[in-house]
């Protein structure tokens, strides 16, 4: 009985282990497919909407564009590099989604960091 009970142990750890190793965040090739995605964390990609970064209560907040949607990443941190001036840039999101067209940013890559300044919040 003991045996048995390691055995069904020990599978459901390797399952387990084996089904967190394997987990691949979703990577949202539209923005407007976000919507399918509320409450779960993606990835996205698009350009940053120039100047259109706002700093309340240490969240940044900037608006992603595909062309055909846009949506708003909200994204907490003390710093961060801001586009300077109206040229658009790449950016790559992952968080969750907590609406249609709202996105809670853990992570933002963005393109050309040598171009920007860092400002400190």
């Amino acid at each position: 009985m003991k045996k048995l009970l390691y055995i069904f142990v020990m599978a459901s750890l390797i399952y387990a282990i084996y089904s967190t190793l394997t987990y691949s965040m979703p990577k949202v090739s539209s923005l407007d497919q976000i919507k399918n995605f509320i409450g779960r964390e993606v990835q996205v990609q698009g350009k940053v909407v120039p100047n259109s970064f706002e700093i309340r209560n240490n969240t940044i907040t900037f608006l992603l564009t595909d062309g055909k949607t846009t949506i708003k990443v909200y994204y907490e941190l003390k710093n961060m590099y801001i586009p300077s001036g109206s040229e658009e840039v790449l950016a790559i999101v992952r968080g969750r989604v907590v609406s249609g067209y709202e996105i809670y940013a853990k992570e933002v890559l963005i393109s050309c960091p040598s171009k920007y300044e860092v400002k400190m919040y």
